[in-house]
């Protein structure tokens, strides 16, 4: 009354069968860490290359005139122009609307010298926005162009 006697069909006896099945339950999950930790080393490596592909956040604040003169070639406003810029002296009335230098976040102080986008008003720094423009031709805060109607090329 029990069941009948099959004869095993497999090729293999049951203590060979049975370690061959612990060693893929032992390596699969091995298996999977390995690939788990390859997806992240590959994330890792991509976002490593697109910070190096970045351009270096510089505070200009702290760029010394060596530094300056080994930088690239300026593609931005020429120097001419960029000293062409209105020179204003900071002043307590003009603390109310602004206080701070939007390029290095940096306070302004009274009776500073700063230079205002003659566009749009806004006020920077002399070395911030020279920075900012060696490499732009836009108001950092609001990207309204710097060039008046004749320094536009065509």
């Amino acid at each position: 009354m029990g069941f009948p006697q099959t004869p095993s069909s497999h090729p293999y006896p049951p203590s060979l069968q049975l370690k061959l099945y612990q060693s893929f339950i032992f390596s699969v999950p091995i298996l999977f860490t390995i690939i788990l930790f390859l997806l992240f080393y590959l994330f890792y490596l991509k976002r490593r290359r697109n910070t190096n592909i970045s351009p270096p956040q510089l505070h200009p604040r702290t760029i010394d005139e060596a530094t300056v003169l080994t930088l690239p070639v300026e593609v931005g406003l020429k120097r001419e122009l960029r000293e062409k810029l209105p020179t204003i002296i900071f002043e307590e009335e003009l603390k109310e609307r602004d206080s701070q230098c939007c390029v290095c976040l940096g306070d302004f102080e009274i009776e500073e010298q700063l230079h205002q986008i003659p566009s749009c008003k806004h006020m920077f720094h002399v070395e911030c926005i020279h920075h900012w423009l060696r490499s732009n031709t836009t108001c950092p805060l609001c990207r309204a162009s710097i060039l008046t109607e004749k320094h536009q090329p065509l």
